[in-house]
């Protein structure tokens, strides 16, 4: 009786087939990270990079999918900025200026050092003044 010959290439296409399908199942509830896939999928993360490497639909559709967390967390900010009674609208303005460019780094200069800005409290004779310092980066 004659023995089945071995097809390495048709065993590695169906291999590929097999995790495509998984990680695309993966992907559709919704698991995003790496490690996400792999822990619902079984597969090891070499073998998920092996995938994407032969693959290069899955990793548009992976690449697709890690893109919506960015702009999820833009809109976040977004919307913190916008908020003025937000208690982080302080901290996502300054965000957003110290990462992106503003027109005001065409209008203004930065000045050396630091600089300070005293804002009343209230009233009263025992009100202090709230002081918000702003300083210059460290260059190490």
């Amino acid at each position: 009786m004659a023995k089945s010959m071995r097809n390495d290439k048709r065993k590695h296409t169906k291999l590929v087939a097999t995790r495509t399908a998984l990680v695309q199942a993966a992907l559709d509830a919704g698991k995003v990270s790496r490690r996400e896939i792999c822990q619902a999928t079984g597969l090891q993360r070499h073998e998920l990079t092996n995938l994407f490497t032969d693959n290069r639909e899955i990793f548009a559709a992976y690449t697709v999918r890690r893109k919506t967390i960015t702009e999820a967390a833009a809109d976040n900010i977004q919307e913190i900025v916008n908020d003025k009674n937000h208690p982080q609208n302080f901290a996502a303005s300054k965000f957003v200026l110290q990462t992106y460019k503003s027109e005001l780094e065409d209008i203004l200069e930065p000045m050396a050092g630091e600089m300070q800005i005293e804002v009343p409290s209230g009233t009263g004779d025992d009100a202090q003044p709230v002081i918000i310092k702003f300083s210059s980066p460290k260059k190490e």
